[in-house]
């Protein structure tokens, strides 16, 4: 599985961080997939009863959490470097969400923006090698 990416593939930064080394690699898969869980959980689980209103808000924080760090990650280092790219108005986006109060909406958007980069690196890569 390739560790860099090439500048033109929309998703060009190092995975050699602090949470890569301490998930074997797999930082951005296992955000993508706590995000989901913590969205379908905090969304659901009041409507059934299952938890309480405020329990599953603290899951749609942590949906927002797990769905943004890369992204926030992202942007940040783009914008530092003076340019502007959709992962700025994705968080811009899940901002207004939650602004209005549509919590699970950002969280949503911000689970489809976090599987994109990884379903590209963990399904299009490998089998581009294949060609």
């Amino acid at each position: 599985m390739p560790e860099n990416h090439t500048p033109d593939d929309g998703h060009n930064h190092a995975h050699g961080g602090f949470l890569n080394r301490i998930l074997g690699g797999r930082a951005e898969v296992i955000f993508a997939v706590l995000c989901g869980i913590c969205l379908l959980l905090g969304w659901l689980g009041p409507k059934y009863g299952i938890m309480s209103e405020q329990f599953g808000f603290g899951l749609l924080l942590a949906a927002y959490f797990f769905g943004g760090y890369f992204t926030l990650r992202e942007a940040v280092e783009k914008i530092s470097k003076g340019q502007f790219q959709i992962d700025f108005l994705m968080l811009v986006a899940a901002s207004g969400a939650a602004i209005l109060g549509e919590w699970a909406e950002g969280a949503f958007l911000l689970f489809l923006f976090s599987v994109g980069p990884v379903s590209y690196t963990h399904l299009t890569l490998p089998t581009s090698d294949l060609v």
